[in-house]
């Protein structure tokens, strides 16, 4: 528990005390008490409840962080048990058939509040009992003055911590006495587990000396056990075998008990014990889910802000994008029109790719003309003038070249193949064929080779 600050509701016979405790370091030290004029009657549903008047009783009140209240030992039926090794989870109904046969009441309308300690193969436990509709008065009661209890825990359940302080070893036997302004608590321990308790009421002087002498009697022998001891207070060594006459102070010890007591619970929630609590199934505390409903949802409101932040951003980049594109569209169609001019422009980026496909083959002709005029200006200039040359046919592939003509004589022929090879774009040069034209007076010849 994170909490800096408890009111702990104790009720009594007429009166209900709130006792603020303000936690420093590991020790709850109390602070000034105050009551209300609810009686553990009214808390119950037994009598009526005093007309609400919260300003009168907290004109400005210091609201804790949270509220525990102590349920009287009279209004609940408490039992021991020894159950074998089961999950947690399944303890409650395990010892709600246990104390079934102990109440009064229908056990499906009561709250049952279960401390249990694990030990080797089992759990030994010591449950409480009190009937649903009581509580449920109770925080009714308590709703009215803005008090709304984290925890309901037993009574007696702070005497068993406070006895836990003591360092001495459980005796066979042992009493706990817990005197309060106008009762005293009892608890009868065995092996220093509980086995009952009760509550004894001041009826006079001297009645409640002997009521309890009476009861220490009657438990002893009902556990036929050979020695009882009487146990009020570490300091009292857990030795006496007589009541004292008087107690102390009877406020001021139950508020050290129930000092040892917060600072006990608060440490047990990590020991793997069974915590009692009545604020269970039905009646659990709904507050800390509220609230944390409340924190997703403001965490759900500000992953959508955040969500919406996010989407926004998006837009407006892809708007950017979009801008972008949008203007580079304009630019190129403005291209192409200019290029394409006067074919029209429907798509300017497959146009301009098909235009540039076309002036790239056009480059390479061009590219490859130059070389032909050359070629050609070999062949027309090459042959000596004298030497009669007539060209009927050129093809000039990317290195090839053929050439075909007519001369006067077979020596003619070799003639124009030696001075052709002699230019500086022609490389090798062959007679391919070479005979007697149709008028049987000129040769005709075809050469082949290569060239640059």
């Amino acid at each position: 528990m994170a909490s800096s600050r408890i009111w702990l509701l104790t009720p009594r016979s007429k009166d209900l005390k709130i006792q603020p405790y303000r936690r420093a370091r590991k020790v709850w030290i109390p602070e000034s008490p105050s009551t209300l004029p609810i009686s553990s009657g009214q808390l119950a549903g037994f009598e009526t409840p005093p007309v609400n008047n919260t300003a009168k009783f907290f004109p400005a009140p210091p609201h804790p962080t949270q509220t525990v209240l102590l349920w009287p030992a009279h209004l609940s039926i408490a039992g021991p048990a020894r159950l074998p090794l089961i999950p947690r989870s399944e303890v409650p109904g395990a010892i709600a058939g246990e104390l079934e046969a102990l109440l009064p009441w229908n056990v499906e309308d009561c709250q049952i509040a279960v401390r249990g300690v694990r030990q080797s193969q089992s759990w030994n436990t010591y449950s409480w009992a009190t009937p649903r509709r009581w509580l449920e008065n109770a925080l009714s009661v308590l709703s009215g003055y803005g008090l709304e209890p984290k925890h309901i825990l037993p009574e007696s359940f702070f005497l068993l911590l406070f006895r836990e302080t003591d360092p001495s070893l459980p005796r066979s036997n042992e009493f706990l006495i817990a005197p309060a302004r106008d009762r005293t608590l009892v608890m009868v321990l065995q092996n220093g587990n509980p086995l009952r308790e009760t509550i004894v009421e001041e009826g006079g002087k001297g009645t409640e000396h002997s009521s309890l002498s009476d009861l220490m009697v009657a438990s002893v022998l009902l556990d036929a056990a050979e020695e009882g001891f009487l146990w009020r207070h570490p300091e009292t060594g857990g030795v006496h075998r007589e009541i004292a006459k008087e107690d102390p102070d009877p406020e001021s010890l139950e508020e050290e008990r129930c000092s040892a007591g917060f600072a006990r619970w608060t440490g047990k929630s990590g020991d793997g014990s069974l915590v009692p609590d009545f604020r269970n199934a039905s009646l659990a505390f709904r507050k800390d889910r509220d609230d944390l409903f409340r924190h997703v949802r403001n965490l759900g409101a500000v992953a959508l802000i955040l969500l919406a932040l996010s989407l926004s951003d998006a837009w407006l980049h892809v708007r950017a994008l979009e801008a972008r594109v949008e203007k580079t569209q304009a630019v190129l169609t403005g291209l192409a029109k200019k290029i394409l001019s006067p074919a029209p422009v429907v798509e300017p980026l497959s146009q301009l790719g098909t235009r540039k496909d076309e002036l790239e083959k056009q480059e390479q002709i061009l590219s490859r003309g130059t070389d032909i005029i050359a070629i050609l200006k070999d062949i027309a200039g090459g042959p000596d003038p004298g030497i009669p040359f007539s060209m009927v046919s050129l093809a000039i592939g990317k290195k090839s070249l053929t050439l075909s003509g007519k001369t006067a004589s077979f020596q003619d022929v070799e003639k124009i193949r030696t001075a052709l090879l002699k230019t500086p774009h022609i490389r090798s040069l062959v007679v391919q064929s070479a005979r007697l034209d149709i008028d049987r007076k000129t040769v005709a010849f075809r050469l082949g080779g290569t060239h640059d």
